[in-house]
C-alpha cells in the first residue's frame, strides 16, 4: 500500500529559521540533493545532517511562494538528461553553507540515463516570520529561466530543430486563409492555416504523439459528480458523491463488487455480494486506484447501527467477505484476544432464568459450550482465571473458577482453585449432590448451619457452649453441670452413718456364712477307774469310747466367720 510522503525542517533548519526570525537575516537556499535510500523507503528524520545515500546534487532552478498557503514555498528541482541510473526516494534542500535545511521522502522515481529530464517539486511550510532567499543556478547551462521566455536559449536554430519546427516556423503567415507572406516559398506550401484551428492537420493521432499527449487528451471529463459514463476522466472532487449510482438485483449494476472505485454509492440488500442490508457504500482505493480497495457499508433501516467493511486484493482479484464492526449498539464476536474490559447491558442478563434451564440454555455473560473431555482422564477446565503478584515481593498466585471432570461416570464438580508460584495450592469443590469439600479448616465470622448431623473424625472444639434441640438446650458439661436438687427432705449420708450400722460395721461384728467344726482332737482318763476323760474348754465332744476302766473322748473346736475371717470359739 502507499506510504505517507511529506517534507520537514531538519533540526538545523529550525535553528536557522529561528535565527532568521530573530535577526531578520534571510536563510539562503541554494542547492538540492537527492538520494536512493540505499534501496529502501525513507522516513524523514529531523535529526539528519545528510541523506541516507546521496546520488546527485545541483542548484535549485526556481523557488516561489505557494498561492494556496502564504508560509509554504515550492522549490523546482531538475534532474537533467545526462544524469541518472538511480532511483529517487529522498530529497533535501541545502543552504549556501552546504547545511541540510529540509528533507523529504517521495515515491520511488526511476531516473535512467536516456535523455529524459525529471522535474521535482519540493513543498515546505516554514515560519511566517522567517525570510527565505533563493540563489538560482542559471549560469551552468542546465536550466532556462521562466521569466526569460526562452530568451536565454544559446542556439535558437538547434532548439527549433529539437522540437520539430520546420522552415515555416521563422516565416510570417498571411492573415487571410490560404495566403502567406512569401507564398512562392516551397517550404511553406503545406503550412497549417491559423484560421483552421489545426483542423488541417493530416494525421491528428500522430500529431498528438508528437506533442506527447496521452490518452486523457481524447477522453471526456465527468460533467457532474453523478456522471459514471465509462471511459470518462474523474474531475477534481468528482469522487465525493455518486448519488445516482446504486447496485440492485435486475439492474445494470447488480453486484456490489461492480460499484465504481473511489466513490460514494448506494447498495440494495438484494444485490449480489451486498452487506446484507440497504447501505451507503464508501469505496476507497489505493496503490494504483482500482486494484486495492476498501468498501465501507453503513445501514439505513436501523438508523446506522450496523457497519461492515471488506477489501479487494489486487494480487488475486478477489473481494474478501464482509466484516462486522462492533459498535456501542452491541453485537457478537467469536474471540477477543487481549480485551481489557468487559461489560453487559444492565437491563438484560444473558442466560438468566430458572435453574432447570441452565443446561439446555447455552448462553451466559461468559459461556463455553459442549466441550468433551477424555474418558478415564481427570482434567480441570478453568472458566475464569486471574493471576497477580505483589510488587517487589513476588508471591505470584493464580485463582480460577472452573469445572473438574473425573473421567468417570459422574457429573462435573464446580471448583475454586488457588495455586502459588511455588506449586502449593488448594482445591475447593462442590459436586452435583451438594457436597462441599475443603482441604483445610473453615473459618466463619457468623453461624454455621447443617440440616443433618455433623460427623467429625476428631475432636469438636467449642469456644463456648454446645447446644441441642434447635439451640434451645445446652449440653451438660463440667462448665455447665446439671442444676442442684433440694435434698433436705431426705436423710443425708452423715445422718444415716450416725444412726444406722453400716455394712462395714455389720460385716465386722456379725456372723457371716454360719459356723464350722475344726479338726479332730482326743482325750482319755489314763485307765483310772475314778477319772473322767476331759475335752478342752470350748471344745465339743463328738465321740466317746468306753472299756473296763478306760474312757476316751473325741472332740472338735467350734469356728465362726466374721468379716470373711474364721475364728475359734473359746471359754473365758
Amino acid at each position: 500500500m502507499a506510504d505517507k510522503y511529506y517534507s520537514i525542517l531538519t533540526n538545523r533548519g529550525k535553528e536557522l529559521e529561528a535565527q532568521s526570525s530573530a535577526t531578520g537575516k534571510p536563510v539562503i537556499i541554494k542547492d538540492f540533493v537527492v538520494g536512493d535510500g540505499n534501496g529502501q523507503p525513507v522516513t524523514p528524520d529531523p535529526a539528519k545532517t545528510t541523506l541516507n545515500h546521496e546520488v546527485y546534487r545541483a542548484g535549485i532552478s526556481a523557488l516561489q511562494v505557494s498561492p494556496d498557503q502564504a508560509n509554504q514555498f515550492i522549490a523546482q528541482l531538475v534532474l537533467p538528461t545526462d544524469v541518472g541510473g538511480f532511483v529517487v526516494r529522498e530529497v533535501g534542500l541545502l543552504t549556501d553553507a552546504g547545511e541540510l535545511y529540509a528533507v523529504a521522502n517521495c515515491a520511488a522515481i526511476e531516473k535512467p540515463v536516456s535523455g529524459i529530464s525529471v522535474t521535482l517539486q519540493f513543498r515546505l511550510a516554514v515560519s511566517e516570520t522567517a525570510d527565505i532567499e533563493l540563489k538560482v543556478a542559471t549560469g551552468d547551462g542546465l536550466f532556462l529561466r521562466q521569466d526569460a521566455n526562452l530568451g536565454d536559449v544559446k542556439d535558437a536554430a538547434e532548439s527549433r530543430k529539437n522540437i520539430g519546427l520546420k522552415g515555416a516556423a521563422v516565416l510570417d503567415v498571411g492573415k487571410a486563409a490560404n495566403t502567406v507572406a512569401a507564398g512562392d516559398d516551397s517550404r511553406i506550401v503545406n503550412a497549417l492555416q491559423k484560421g483552421n484551428n489545426l483542423s488541417d492537420v493530416v494525421d491528428k493521432g500522430q500529431a498528438r504523439v508528437n506533442l506527447e499527449l496521452k490518452s486523457a487528451a481524447t477522453a471526456d471529463v465527468q460533467i457532474s459528480r453523478d456522471d459514471v459514463t465509462a471511459g470518462r476522466l474523474v474531475a477534481n472532487g468528482g469522487a465525493l458523491a455518486l448519488r445516482t449510482v446504486a447496485a440492485q438485483a435486475g439492474t445494470a449494476i447488480a453486484d456490489a463488487s461492480a460499484l465504481p472505485a473511489n466513490s460514494v454509492s448506494f447498495c440494495y440488500a438484494d444485490a449480489a455480494y451486498s452487506p446484507g442490508y440497504e447501505a451507503t457504500i464508501l469505496d476507497v482505493g489505493g496503490l494504483g486506484g482500482d486494484g486495492y480497495r476498501v468498501q465501507y457499508a453503513a445501514s439505513y433501516s436501523d438508523g446506522g447501527k450496523r457497519l461492515k467493511f471488506r477489501t479487494l486484493n489486487a494480487d488475486n482479484g478477489y473481494w474478501g467477505s464482509w466484516t462486522n464492526v462492533i459498535t456501542n449498539y452491541g453485537g457478537s464476536v467469536d474471540y477477543l484476544d487481549g480485551a481489557r474490559y468487559y461489560a453487559t447491558k444492565p437491563e438484560y442478563w444473558q442466560g438468566g432464568g430458572a435453574f432447570s434451564h441452565q443446561y439446555a440454555d447455552g448462553s451466559a455473560p461468559f459461556f463455553v459450550g459442549g466441550y468433551s473431555t477424555a474418558k478415564d482422564n481427570s482434567v480441570y477446565l478453568p472458566i475464569v482465571k486471574g493471576t497477580s503478584v505483589t510488587k517487589d515481593l513476588g508471591w505470584g498466585s493464580s485463582v480460577s473458577f472452573g469445572i473438574l471432570r473425573s473421567g468417570n461416570g459422574d457429573f462435573g464438580s464446580a471448583v475454586i482453585h488457588i495455586i502459588g508460584d511455588s506449586g502449593a495450592g488448594a482445591i475447593f469443590s462442590f459436586d452435583a449432590n451438594g457436597t462441599f469439600n475443603t482441604p483445610a479448616k473453615i473459618n466463619s465470622g457468623g453461624a454455621l448451619y447443617a440440616a443433618g448431623q455433623i460427623d467429625s473424625g476428631g475432636n469438636i472444639v467449642a469456644g463456648q457452649g454446645l447446644y441441642e434441640s434447635g439451640g434451645l438446650v445446652r449440653v451438660y458439661s463440667s462448665n455447665n453441670p446439671p442444676p442442684q436438687q433440694d435434698l433436705s427432705p431426705y436423710a443425708t449420708t452423715a445422718w444415716v452413718n450416725g444412726n444406722f450400722s453400716t455394712q462395714a460395721w455389720t460385716v465386722a461384728n456379725f456372723l457371716q456364712g454360719g459356723i464350722r467344726l475344726a479338726s479332730l482332737g482326743t482325750a482319755n482318763n489314763g485307765n483310772n477307774d475314778n477319772e473322767f476323760a476331759y475335752a478342752p474348754n470350748g471344745a465339743v465332744v463328738t465321740a466317746v469310747q468306753q472299756r473296763t476302766n478306760y474312757t476316751a473322748v473325741q472332740y472338735r473346736y467350734v469356728q465362726y466367720n466374721i468379716g470373711g475371717n474364721w475364728y475359734t470359739a473359746w471359754v473365758a
